[in-house]
Formats: C-alpha cells, structure tokens, sequence
C-alpha cells in the first residue's frame, strides 16, 4: 500500500514536473531530452561504441567486402539507388536492401504489410538489388529480426520514425556502424523532422545535403549529440541530375506532384504545406482542359489514404479523381521517378522535398504555398526557392499555368540558373563522396 502510494505521488509529481517545464518552454530538451528518454546518455553510449567499431573496422581484411545493409520500409522511400549501384560497382561493397517496417506501420494488416513487402521485392528485383526481409510474418504476427543475423558491417537507415528496438540503432550500434540518409531530399530545415528524432542523434554518420543544413543540425544539437557526425556530401537522389546535367527533355512533360500535408484538424500543425483544398480538383480540371500538354501525376503516396480517411473526399470519389488523372496522362506512385523529371519541362508543386530536387535541375517550379506554412528554409535553398514562380492562389495559379505552360514564358530562368549554380546542389556525385567517407573508415583507406 506505501508503495502504491508513493508511485502514484511520483507520477503526479512528474505530471506537475512537465506542465511546469512546458510553460517555460523547455520540456523538450529537460524532460524528454535528459530524463524521460535518456537520449543524451544513449546518444554517448552509441558514440563509444561507435570509436571502439571504427578501430576494429581498421583491421578489416582487405579481400573482405564492406558489408552495407540497407532499411527501408516501402518503395516509395527508397532513394538510395545510385549509392547502391555505386557500391555494387566499386568491388570494395556488399550492399543488400533489408526489408522491414516501422512503427509507423503499426496500423497495416499482416495482409497489407505482405503486400508492402511483395511490391517492395518486386521493385528490388527489377532494380536487379539483392534483397532480404527483416520483418517477417508468422501465424499473423510480425517477427522483426535481429539485424546482427545479416552480418553488416554498417546499416543504413533511410527513415527516422521509431524502428522496433531491434533494430534501432541504439542496439544496432553495438555490432554494427550506422548512417542516416534520409528518404528525402531535406528541403525547410525542420529540426524536429531533419535531426531531432532518435534514429538521426544515435546514428555513427548523418550525410547532409550542405553545409547550411549541416550547421542547422549542428547548433541544432550543441551539446545532446556528437555532431562531428554531420557529414556533407549531398544527397545521392540528386547524383543523375548532375551525371546528366546537360541533356535536354524530348517528351517536354509537365509533372503535378501535390503533398499530402494540407491544413486539417487531423494534421501535425508544425508541418502544414499542402494546398490540396483549393488547387487539387482545380489542377485536375486544368490538366483536363489541356489535352494537348503532357501531364505526369506523381502524388505524394499517403495522399490519397488521407484524402478519405480526413473525409476530404469519399473513398470513391477518391479512386475517381486518380482514374481520372491516369486518363489524362502518366502517373508515377514509387521513387522512380528520375527520369520522368529528366524528360520534363516544368513541375507545379506544393511539396518541400521536391524543391531542391527538381530544382537542382534548373527547370522552373510552380510553387503552390499553403498559407500556414510558416517555415524559413536554409539560406542556401531559400535563394533557390525564391526563383520559383510563388503561387498563394487560385487565380495567380492560373496566371502562372497560362505564362509558364501554356505560353512556355520562363522569365526567372537566369536568375534561378545562378542561383542552382551557386547552391552547388547537383554539382558533384553524392554517392561517391559518401563511399569516399566510408573508405577511410576501413582498412581499406590504407590500402
């Protein structure tokens, strides 16, 4: 009975502990940060560990390969294809793609993760990527394995949202060196998204996409992480950018790619960039007046599950609108999708990853901006986005379409040009960089 007493005193004194610290305005970093998740004693426990991996990396045998495993969760976040295949080719990897699935996912169905995980081999065997499942399904349950079964060398993580403790790499960490390269190319700088979440402050390497990014994580994380593990040296999504920087598009499309974080009750009010409530029909009305213009679909993949499960639309009336969109033209819902931005002449968008992406290309944008969004992006992306055509409305959208599509007009081209040029964004191979980085980790460095 005391004890009872006593736990239920100490759980109201840690309710009155946060609702004190959150008027101040400190309860992340005092309480999450320090004493409910320990993450600042995790993040230096995973540092040692990871000088005592890099040492025993140094007495790898030369004749033995670099054993990369790969995390990924569903196709639609894998982009990490050129890094792979630059790997595979320089004879010192063994990269292999691990299936899995985070907690995110919770909500599947055995069935439906099967069905994930069937697309995502498909996908990899296309790819001609060797692949393995570490998230199996038995007797309707999940069984995530060890990920020490796979011998790797190092673990790349391509998503930051709560892997099982298995595979997290806090235990990770004590076999295995871990890199985070996030399934998107980052685009505002949101350190509760881009450095923040446990996978991103525990892991060996974060590859950044520059230096402006960098020195946001960096201050970002002064004192709770070990931040020399900011490494810049791009991102590999944008390598055929740069390999194929001068080729000119032949089949001119036009690409509507809309995100699917629009204003709504049900939304995270720190990340709310969508327009889909004013430009969604209104773009789909547009693409159908315009036949003779070729139009590219690629929604962003939790789209159209939000769309009904908001009550947005109807379930139907949802299948409706993307049949309609495949009438129309091409549609796009995995992460091949380079070389339809290769053969494109322009992008209208509401997106933040696709930002920088596309526009390393150097190809205009039509940015659609939600009137929530809020969020101030590095110096360096903010002097591209800038560039891009600004769009607030329905009726400048329009204006915009009929200059930029239509009458293929593209008055800021020069000045976003110098501006993608001085980004540096797509102006060397990410992948080798990282490959060099990860050279000098290994024996082979010396070689």
């Amino acid at each position: 009975m005391i004890i009872r007493k006593r736990l239920t005193c100490w759980a109201d004194m840690k309710e009155i502990i946060k609702r004190i610290l959150k008027r101040l305005g400190v309860y992340t970093f005092f309480f999450r940060t320090v004493f409910e998740n320990r993450l600042i004693l995790k993040t230096v426990k995973c540092a040692w560990r990871y000088s005592c991996l890099a040492k025993i990396a140094k007495r790898k045998p030369k004749d033995e390969k670099i054993r990369v495993l790969f995390i990924v969760s569903e196709i639609a976040k894998w982009k990490e294809q050129s890094l792979y295949e630059a790997m595979e080719r320089s004879g010192e990897f063994y990269p292999v793609v691990g299936i899995s699935a985070w907690n995110k996912q919770s909500g599947l169905s055995v069935e439906e993760l099967e069905a994930v995980h069937k697309s995502a081999e498909a996908f990899f065997d296309r790819m001609g990527d060797r692949h393995v499942r570490t998230v199996t399904c038995e007797n309707g349950c999940r069984n995530y394995h060890d990920l020490s079964e796979f011998n790797p060398d190092i673990v790349f993580y391509t998503e930051q949202w709560a892997p099982c403790p298995k595979q997290h790499p806090f235990e990770v960490s004590k076999y295995a060196l871990t890199c985070f390269l996030p399934y998107y190319v980052p685009d505002f700088g949101i350190t509760h998204i881009d450095c923040h979440q446990q996978v991103e402050r525990m892991s060996w390497a974060y590859f950044c996409l520059g230096e402006s990014w960098a020195r946001l994580y960096r201050r970002s994380l002064l004192l709770t992480c070990h931040c020399n593990k900011f490494v810049v040296t791009g991102h590999p999504a944008l390598d055929v950018f740069y390999e194929q920087r001068d080729r000119k598009p032949k089949e001119d499309y036009v690409i509507y790619a809309p995100h699917f974080a629009f204003p709504h009750p049900q939304q995270q009010e720190f990340y709310l960039i969508g327009t889909f409530e004013w430009s969604g029909m209104a773009m789909l009305k547009y693409a159908e007046a315009h036949p003779e213009i070729k139009w590219v679909f690629k929604p962003h993949p939790i789209l159209r599950k939000l769309l009904s499960e908001f009550g947005v639309m109807s379930k139907a009336e949802v299948d409706d609108y993307y049949r309609r969109w495949e009438r129309v033209g091409l549609t796009c819902y995995d992460s091949d999708y380079q070389e339809l931005f290769l053969e494109s002449r322009a992008m209208i968008t509401d997106s933040g990853s696709f930002l920088p992406e596309y526009g390393s290309t150097g190809r205009p944008i039509i940015r659609l901006i939600c009137a929530k969004n809020k969020h101030i992006p590095p110096r360096t992306a903010k002097s591209i986005y800038d560039t891009y055509y600004q769009v607030h409305n329905l009726d400048e959208m329009l204006n915009v379409l009929h200059l930029v599509v239509e009458q293929r007009k593209d008055p800021m081209r020069e000045e976003r040009l110098k501006a993608v040029r001085a980004s540096g964004l797509a102006s060397h191979n990410a992948s080798q960089c990282i490959i060099d980085y990860l050279r000098k980790t290994f024996s082979k460095a010396d070689a």
